[in-house]
């Protein structure tokens, strides 16, 4: 056979196999998108995490008071668990909704649980004195468990009433957002994760 006629081989052959691995791309992507709700211009999760995924709830926190006291604390109810650092400015800059959404929110069985990695009680309080935040915010007592394991900041995660986490969103995001606030709501009435897309 003519070396032409190898080489047209070579050349669809790799068309065929460049072919497959976009469309197996787009597969995947559809994959990890689907059922997700998104927050304004911001889409949640970024990440879904594996159902099997449970919360640790020995986890020991402390609070801006000195107070002890463990995520089984807040066991029953959908629990927005967010890491943040005084030091990242996409922290700093996600707080307003993430506190405009809390108040929302605050008299229903929904908890916000915002753990500083840095800092103390006293700096953090002047810093959210001064722009007017009103979340409970914490400290963890030793490393997060590894059910919380991230190298990113600010990085959110849903707990379920079930002990279960729904996902993560890495990243900074608008979490004021009235669709967003309606989801949370309807799940800790109606206890499923499906209740978002009846929210809408």
């Amino acid at each position: 056979m003519s070396r032409d006629f190898f080489k047209g081989l070579l050349v669809g052959v790799t068309a065929v196999t460049l072919v497959v691995l976009a469309s197996g791309a787009g597969f995947l992507a559809r994959i990890r998108t689907s059922s997700v709700p998104h927050v304004g211009s911001v889409k949640l999760p970024s990440l879904v995490l594996p159902s099997d995924l449970q919360v640790d709830y020995e986890w020991k926190l402390r609070d801006m008071k000195g107070q002890q006291l463990s995520l089984s604390s807040f066991r029953d109810k959908v629990v927005l668990l967010t890491f943040w650092d005084p030091e990242c400015q996409h922290c700093i800059e996600e707080l307003p909704s993430l506190s405009a959404s809390f108040a929302k929110v605050r008299d229903s069985d929904i908890a916000y649980v915002c753990v500083a990695l840095s800092g103390s009680p006293e700096s953090l309080s002047l810093l959210v004195q001064n722009q007017g935040i009103a979340l409970p915010f914490f400290f963890s007592v030793g490393p997060p468990p590894k059910c919380f394991s991230t190298s990113t900041i600010p990085v959110t995660y849903l707990l379920t009433r079930q002990g279960r986490v729904e996902w993560r969103n890495d990243g900074a995001a608008n979490w004021d957002d009235d669709r967003f606030v309606a989801y949370l709501k309807a799940l800790a009435t109606r206890r499923d994760s499906a209740a978002f897309s009846r929210a809408q």
